[in-house]
Order: C-alpha cells, then sequence, then structure tokens
C-alpha cells in the first residue's frame, strides 16, 4: 500500500500523538503496515506495527461494527436477547438487554 509509512508519520506530526500504528486490509488479509512515532514516551521505545496497543473506548467501534457485520449477514438478529447468543456466559439480571436497541 503506498503512502503508509507516510501516512502514519503526517499522523504523528499533524496531530501531535506520540505513535500510531495502522494497517491495510484486504479480503482479511493484512497487505501492508506502518508505524511511527513511540511506543513509551518516558523510555524513548519507538512503536512498532507489530506490536499490541490499548484500545480502550475503541473497543465499543470494533463491537458495534462485529455486530452490524453479523447482523448483515443474517447471522445475528439485533432485536433478540444477548443471552440467546451467549447462553450461561450472559448474567440473568441483564436477560432483557437486546443486542441492539434505539
Amino acid at each position: 500500500m503506498p503512502g503508509l509509512d507516510g501516512l502514519a508519520r503526517d499522523a504523528v506530526r499533524r496531530y501531535g500523538i506520540p505513535g500510531v500504528a495502522v494497517a491495510g486490509v484486504d479480503a482479511g488479509v493484512v497487505a501492508d503496515c506502518a508505524a511511527a512515532g513511540f511506543a513509551d514516551l518516558a523510555s524513548g521505545t519507538p512503536i512498532s506495527a507489530d506490536g499490541a496497543c490499548n484500545w480502550f473506548s475503541m473497543t465499543k467501534i470494533a463491537t458495534a461494527t462485529a455486530a452490524m457485520v453479523l447482523a448483515e449477514r443474517g447471522a445475528v438478529d439485533l432485536g433478540e436477547p444477548v443471552g440467546a447468543y451467549l447462553g450461561d456466559l450472559w448474567p440473568r439480571a441483564f436477560a432483557r438487554v437486546r443486542v441492539a436497541t434505539c
């Protein structure tokens, strides 16, 4: 993927972030990856494309995206209780919670 290294370096410079790792994925296969900046500012450890990063609130976006993809494929009904898919793993106290509610 041309320019992915430049994109990472530009993001660090332009947005003043300590470091970033990016990947381009095509049909479920990583086509290219790049990283720029630091994983740890205190030690000066550079970030790498194969390192692990904390997602923090990004997991909500990833979970919602996965749920919508599964719904589009007919594998999940957004109106069903979450427990219908997780069984005993889902706490009984949350029995009324649906996969998606609007």
